[in-house]
């Protein structure tokens, strides 16, 4: 094919883009948009995330291990795992969390399951 159809083709391509941006740009837009959205809640996340209260030392009660979690007094091992999970990913230290706040967690997990 000739190389000057191919700039005819591109270039007409392109004009007809920009005469019509609500049909190219709209999934741009949806997915900046979603982007955004995501960004945010993970950041407020991990504001909440670091805000727990930390205990004062030593070992931790069964209601300092569920506030901690976020889980009540009728959680079953699956909503101790499933909160610890979704914690965890957030307070890990690979992902911006600290060491501190992933140990308060882990022994939270470890005294709300052995008990």
């Amino acid at each position: 094919m000739n190389p000057l159809a191919i700039g005819a083709a591109i270039l007409s391509l392109l004009v007809w883009a920009g005469r019509r941006p609500a049909r190219v740009h709209a999934p741009l837009r949806f997915f900046r948009l979603a982007t955004v959205f995501f960004r945010r809640r993970m950041t407020a996340l991990r504001r909440s995330a670091a805000s727990m209260a930390e205990p004062r030392g030593g070992e931790l009660s069964e209601s300092e291990a569920r506030a901690i979690l976020g889980v009540g007094a009728e959680a079953r091992r699956t909503d101790i795992d499933w909160a610890y999970r979704r914690l965890i990913r957030l307070a890990h230290p690979d992902h911006g969390g600290t060491v501190g706040l992933a140990a308060h967690l882990n022994a939270a997990r470890d005294r709300l399951t052995k008990s």
